[in-house]
């Protein structure tokens, strides 16, 4: 087994950057689900086999626009937890640790073999960064909201 490994790792060193690339690739793919569910229907016939390989586009691009929304969002609160580092906030804890999580999840998972129902175990970090980003942006509403009061009222007693 160690012969082989080492075998491998020689292998794929000069192409490491492509390996981890195409591994990536196969991790947040969104099919996996169409693929059980096809593999399920294969032995029945008719028309809900039929239909299931008419609707896969739809289907299968519905589920990554929406693993790719997920994504972006959560790469947003990211951005909106580094805001708040400036800011001594309890939400920095929050977005620290799902972030770390987040991290963890995917290089732990990259290593093994890779499908897409792995990344599954990714949607808890990232329901905890959405949550920590629509607290993110609540604060900074709240506050933009405080400072045009201040605004609003100095001027009105300037004005007076």
């Amino acid at each position: 087994m160690e012969t082989t490994l080492q075998t491998n790792l020689t292998h794929i060193k000069p192409q490491l950057g492509n390996f981890a690339n195409q591994k990536m690739q196969n991790f947040a793919r969104e099919d996996y689900g169409y693929d059980w569910s096809l593999y399920n229907l294969s032995p029945h016939g008719g028309a809900l086999n039929h239909n299931w390989f008419h609707w896969a586009p739809i289907i299968v691009s519905l589920a990554v626009i929406y693993w790719q929304g997920m994504s972006v969002l959560a790469l947003l609160s990211i951005m909106m937890g580094l805001w708040l580092q400036w800011r001594h906030h309890y939400l920095n804890t929050y977005l620290m640790m799902a972030a770390l999580l987040f991290d963890g999840f995917t290089l732990t998972a990259l290593p093994l073999e890779v499908q897409g129902r792995y990344h599954v175990i990714l949607y808890l970090p990232i329901i905890m960064l959405l949550i920590c980003g629509v607290a993110g942006v609540k604060l900074w509403w709240r506050q933009r909201q405080h400072n045009l009061t201040i605004i609003n009222a100095s001027n009105s007693i300037s004005g007076a």
